[in-house]
């Protein structure tokens, strides 16, 4: 149900895909967002996501691309995607997740929210590159949770470390 003019206005947006502060400007420089809160308020978002990357060194590493899409409608905020840029095996994204604000809410009772950032893992690629670099020989895998919020951070730090070493 979208008219012409608005599919080609998002034909034009998706088009765009770079470095992240370059990307930024160049959007909020054109003011094609106008005066819309819901845009400038991803904006704002956006701003504040890369300050923190960028204070973390890691903003090098990330592409900011706006034909980027998820299928599912719960998103409520920034969607990510991790793909692996280096070596000669391909396997495509390896990870992605977002913000959902709404989903938890309904698990919990009537008005309650809860902000979550969720990721899943394609563990079946990241096995693909893994094998693909001779990195591993898997023998078996042994998974240790621990309920922190029952211990102590020291004594659940020396629970790990006392499995950790026993292998």
């Amino acid at each position: 149900g979208l008219t012409a003019d608005v599919a080609d206005k998002i034909g034009e947006f998706v088009l765009h895909k770079g470095e992240p502060w370059t990307l930024y400007k160049e959007l909020m420089d054109s003011n094609k967002f106008g005066t819309h809160q819901g845009a400038l308020t991803a904006m704002e978002d956006l701003r504040i996501l890369f300050d923190y990357l960028e204070a973390m060194d890691s903003l090098k590493f990330i592409s900011f691309d706006l034909s980027l899409a998820r299928g599912l409608d719960y998103y409520t905020g920034v969607i990510y995607e991790a793909v692996c840029m280096s070596g000669n095996t391909q396997v495509g994204s390896i990870g992605g997740g977002g913000r959902y604000d709404n989903l938890v809410s309904m698990f919990q009772e009537a008005g309650k929210q809860t902000p979550c950032v969720g990721v899943s893992v394609g563990i079946e690629r990241v096995f693909t590159l893994m094998e693909g670099r001779y990195v591993f020989v898997l023998y078996r895998i042994v998974l240790y949770l621990v309920a922190f919020r029952h211990f102590s951070r020291s004594h659940s730090s020396s629970i790990l470390r006392t499995q950790i070493t026993r292998r």
